[in-house]
């Protein structure tokens, strides 16, 4: 049986929702992709800096709080000074963690990068690079252009298999994740 990559890319960072004090309510915030790095004698504390859409108020979402250096590998922490675009697209994707800090993330538009099948029973392999809560369904039915309606008729009928064990229908992507496609 041939296997099939399917790559989950993202468009952009996630539109990130937050109280903004200055406007007086729920506002969009960016990332501006700038951290700031505070380091005295042995601790270190990181933010990455978002900034509001309408006001233009930052918000310093925590990182690293109070961590001695020792513990961040050299290379992360001259990342973090440095502002690398890499690391700072890595925190700004990171669900989690902007829910953990009060924000309510959006997941952005993304599409999924690979080989369609042709015609024969193939193993899809999905992974990505970063994690946002997509269900499975959205990301098979948007490759293979499915309605609703054709993607459950095709679970019904066991053209479209979970090997992991996963829900098709209301399961998460969890990193890597196979399904079979029968023909």
């Amino acid at each position: 049986m041939k296997t099939i990559a399917w790559e989950v890319t993202f468009s952009g960072l996630p539109k990130t929702y937050k109280y903004c004090k200055k406007c007086k309510s729920k506002t969009e915030y960016i990332s501006s992709e700038l951290f700031r790095v505070n380091a005295n004698q042995k601790n270190v504390d990181v933010w990455l800096i978002y900034r509001c859409n309408s006001c233009k108020s930052t918000w310093n979402m925590p990182i690293y709080q109070r961590i001695n250096r020792l513990k961040l590998e050299q290379q992360e922490l001259e990342q973090l000074m440095n502002n690398d675009s890499i690391i700072a697209k890595k925190y700004a994707m990171d669900y989690y963690l902007l829910k953990q800090q009060g924000a309510a993330p959006e997941v952005p538009e993304f599409s999924v990068n690979g080989d369609m099948p042709n015609g024969e029973t193939v193993n899809i392999v999905l992974t990505g690079e970063y994690y946002m809560p997509l269900k499975i369904s959205k990301i098979i039915r948007r490759k293979l252009g499915l309605s609703t309606q054709a993607y459950a008729e095709l679970i019904a009928s066991g053209m479209i298999v979970s090997c992991d064990g996963i829900d098709l229908y209301k399961g998460k992507f969890i990193q890597p994740t196979t399904i079979i496609i029968k023909t």
